[in-house]
């Protein structure tokens, strides 16, 4: 699963590590910074979606959250979202 969306742009990071000021310009508090996010390059069909993923406490709790946003878009779009891989298999 995680294959088929870094396949498709997806990454996890630690905001920290990749932000340092809010959307709106407000510095990051340390409970932000020690979340996790999800991105996509802001060119991706995905990058509307990606935006509206929550933050995790940890990497594997912000790829699940991408894995249910992703697949909860394609029930209600009929978008492939994994078209290099299977909703159902592994990472």
């Amino acid at each position: 699963m995680r294959d088929a969306l870094v396949a498709r742009g997806i990454a996890v990071h630690l905001v920290g590590d990749v932000y340092e000021v809010d959307s709106e310009g407000g510095v990051l508090t340390d409970e932000v910074k020690g979340k996790w996010c999800v991105s996509v390059p802001a060119t991706s069909s995905l990058a509307a979606v990606v935006q509206e993923i929550p933050f995790g406490d940890s990497e594997e709790q912000a790829w699940e959250h991408a894995v249910s946003f992703l697949a909860a878009r394609e029930v209600q779009s009929g978008d492939d979202c994994w078209k290099d891989g299977d909703a159902n298999s592994e990472q």
